[in-house]
């Protein structure tokens, strides 16, 4: 197989092609004949590296791979924190765009700290959803005698924080802060976990585009399909926005406001009935729309409020829709 492979890349064809081309040629052709052989035979894991190395070389410097390593040294950028890596003057387009945006996202993301092995100490969130460094922004780490690249971990020994002895009083308030609000369970690995954010529309939730528990459990993501409002029902579209009874409870006082006597009906025919009924460019018509777009959308975000933060809404969202019906 490795013959194949140095065969292919020695052809003269393949000696002009640029990275783009050789990134084809590697995606396309070197990795399926990899995947053919491993398929066919029981191949040693060394032959599987050694056809790896080809591939990652011939990739990044085409046939002069002799002469030169890679142009990352992964060994060392592994151990840095997305977080806390800088962005030089000289970075590419994407890696500036990609620093650029982690101010962006960082609220997506929930760091839970359990053996404190993957968290970075000084910038990963970990700390309440946020990093040290942000949490105490006039930290000098260079003062602090702890590394740069230092995990949590690397300060807990035998069941308690071990620390350098504070330059001041501000690293003094951090490592009394770090004591009082955590500790490091060696028995649960840390976790990240993506937090929904509010980049939703009707328009998925009509065809059937939200990311329910009935379909996370068919995925593999989650270990329970039961709705997180009842606990009794599997969540689907029809049963968290509709028969659920805190959605049904929901739907009952908005109905009367609506001018409609009857209890809320399955999704497909509560969309039919809405699109027949709201025709036009009337208040009426308006307001009613404006009614079932917006208890769609809080009933969602009572459902994330409930699974991410264990809080369940009342009579406060409630309240916000009527607010937003009479606007």
């Amino acid at each position: 197989m490795g013959e194949a492979i140095t065969t292919r890349i020695s052809h003269w064809t393949t000696k002009c092609l640029s990275y783009a081309g050789r990134l084809q040629l590697v995606s396309s052709v070197l990795m399926s004949m990899h995947i053919y052989w491993c398929s066919i035979f029981i191949i040693l894991a060394s032959v599987i590296k050694g056809v790896e190395d080809l591939c990652r070389k011939y990739l990044w410097h085409g046939m002069n791979s002799s002469s030169k390593g890679g142009l990352v040294n992964w060994s060392n950028l592994k151990k840095l924190s997305f977080w806390g890596i800088t962005k030089p003057n000289d970075a590419s387009w994407s890696w500036r765009q990609m620093v650029n945006i982690r101010s962006k996202i960082e609220s997506f993301f929930v760091y839970n700290l359990g053996d404190g092995s993957r968290f970075s100490f000084w910038f990963d969130p970990w700390a309440n959803g946020m990093s040290l460094v942000n949490r105490f922004p006039e930290v000098d780490i260079m003062d602090t005698d702890i590394d740069r690249t230092a995990t949590v971990n690397s300060l807990w020994r035998n069941r308690s924080w071990h620390f350098p002895d504070p330059f001041d009083d501000y690293t003094l308030s951090i490592w009394d802060y770090i004591k009082r609000k955590f500790e490091i369970n060696p028995l649960r690995p840390d976790k990240v976990l993506c937090k929904p954010h509010d980049d939703f529309s009707i328009k998925s939730s009509i065809m059937d585009k939200l990311h329910t528990r009935d379909k996370m459990l068919k995925w593999g993501v989650i270990h329970s399909n039961s709705c997180c409002f009842c606990n009794s029902k599997t969540e689907t579209v029809d049963h968290l926005f509709f028969e659920c009874d805190y959605s049904k409870a929901i739907w009952r006082k908005l109905l009367v406001d609506m001018n409609f006597n009857r209890d809320s009906y399955h999704w497909r025919r509560e969309v039919s009935s809405l699109v027949r009924r709201t025709k036009g460019k009337s208040k009426i018509a308006r307001d009613r729309k404006n009614t079932f777009c917006a208890a769609i959308y809080h009933i969602w975000r009572a459902r994330n409020e409930k699974i991410f933060n264990q809080n369940l809404m009342k009579e406060g969202m409630l309240v916000a829709l009527f607010v937003l019906v009479q606007l």
